[in-house]
């Protein structure tokens, strides 16, 4: 997803990356970005998303991680 904010083509990085990655990532997101660590992480990439909603909110792999809710349950 970090290659994708920037908008490249996480395959041409030797990553395998197809409709079903982005559904096997949106099914799992929660469970990604549960601990502080990767949960920094996960909102860093939203955030650059964010910077260019404009460019993703069409794309019907994408679109819904401009606006899961990604902060932590105390």
């Amino acid at each position: 997803m970090g290659i994708l904010a920037e908008k490249k083509d996480p395959n041409l990085f030797g990553f395998k990356v197809d409709n079903k990655t982005f559904e096997n990532i949106k099914e799992n997101i929660n469970g990604f970005s549960k601990n502080k660590v990767t949960n920094v992480l996960w909102l860093s990439i939203q955030e650059k998303f964010l910077e260019n909603k404009e460019y993703w909110k069409d794309n019907e792999n994408l679109n819904w991680f401009l606006e899961v809710n990604l902060k932590l349950k105390n």
